[in-house]
Formats: C-alpha cells, sequence, structure tokens
C-alpha cells in the first residue's frame, strides 16, 4: 500500500495555500505532485546508489512563478490546458463560428493563453494511493467556448504512476491537454539525454 504525505509548499499573492503531496510505494518509487497547475515536482526511483530523482522541478513557488512569467517558458512539469500546443493567430472556427483567443505568443496560443491551467490553484481530493485535481474552466476563459470541466488523477501503484485526465463541457470546443514534465533518467544532475531512447506506440503523430 502506497503512502501518503502532504506538506505546505508556499502561498499565492491573494493568500491561497499552495501544497505538495508525496505519494511512494515500498519499492521505494516516489512521486511529488503541487495542486499549482498540478505539476509534478519530483519522480524518484529507486536505484543502486539510492533514491534518483528523473524529472526537472523547482524548489520553491517563486521559482515557478518566474519561470512561468518568464518569455522562454518551460512549463516544467505542469499540467497544460486547454490547449496544449499552439493554435495560430489566437483563432479557430468551430460550428461556422470564429473564436477569437487570447494571444501569449506574439499572434499566436500557446498552451492554453496567458493564464492557462498551468498557473492556476485546483481543488483536490485524495485516495490512498493517488491525488485527483479539479477545477471549472468557465465559458470564455482565454476565449475558448464551453463551461469545462476538468480533472486530472496522479497514480502510484504497483510500480506505475499512471495520469488520467477526464473532461466534459456544455458547449462545443477544443481540448488538449498533457503534462509538460522533462525527463532524465540519470537524474537531475545526470547530464544530457541524447543517449535516452523514446518509444512511442501510437499510429500517428505531430
Amino acid at each position: 500500500m502506497a503512502q501518503f504525505l502532504s506538506k505546505p509548499f508556499g502561498m499565492t499573492p491573494n493568500g491561497e495555500k499552495i501544497n505538495e503531496y508525496i505519494i511512494s510505494n515500498p519499492g521505494g518509487l516516489a512521486v511529488s505532485v503541487l495542486n499549482y497547475g498540478c505539476i509534478i515536482k519530483n519522480i524518484w526511483v529507486p536505484t543502486k546508489r539510492g533514491p534518483v530523482d528523473v524529472v526537472l522541478g523547482h524548489d520553491t513557488y517563486a521559482d515557478y512563478v518566474k519561470d512561468f512569467e518568464s518569455s522562454g517558458s518551460t512549463c516544467c512539469g505542469a499540467f497544460v490546458g486547454r490547449y496544449a500546443n499552439r493554435i495560430g493567430g489566437a483563432r479557430f472556427e468551430l460550428g461556422g463560428k470564429e473564436y477569437r483567443l487570447t494571444p501569449n505568443e506574439g499572434e499566436n496560443l500557446l498552451h492554453g493563453g496567458a493564464e492557462g491551467f498551468d498557473r492556476r490553484l485546483w481543488g483536490f481530493t485524495t485516495g490512498e494511493d493517488s491525488v485527483t485535481f479539479r477545477r471549472t474552466s468557465p465559458d470564455g476563459e482565454e476565449g475558448f467556448p464551453g463551461k469545462l470541466e476538468v480533472s486530472v488523477t496522479y497514480t502510484l501503484k504497483e510500480g506505475c504512476l499512471t495520469m488520467d485526465y477526464r473532461a466534459t463541457t456544455d458547449a462545443d470546443t477544443v481540448v488538449s491537454l498533457t503534462n509538460h514534465s522533462y525527463f532524465n533518467l540519470a537524474g537531475q544532475k545526470g547530464g544530457p539525454v541524447t543517449d535516452h531512447v523514446l518509444t512511442v506506440r501510437a499510429d500517428r503523430y505531430t
């Protein structure tokens, strides 16, 4: 059975508490996530030389804010939405109607706009081996149509970390959700990743 630990991570300028949740299992695998941006802060993997953190992350809330507000933001470890990747010209047509979005990369919308999911504080519930983050994206947020009820569940079970995304809407809209973690299987200070091999089990990719 997994072990669960919750501890404070900081506070927003509005006085809202940011929490860090650490789930670990007896085999030594552990994950740390934040209710700010649903960020995966750490993934510790057991090795012969001890636990190794295989994802990049920051140590403080201020570091994440500095990253996300920079022109070269990495969205480090965050849950990206409503729309991952770019929408050219920050506009799209759906059902014969044009929707104008909030541009945040020149004329384009990138990763959900100026205030995407990565910069939001999320509500949460916990289970024996999981934590679920939820929020309601109101109709018109960043220009997107429809109220979107969205959640992501991080589960650590049987030596495996899974991410389960769910979203429902009350109107036709576009949705593209992803996680923006950066992995280095040799650890955060393990050098370059040029010797890593990635296998994608998919018929198509972009």
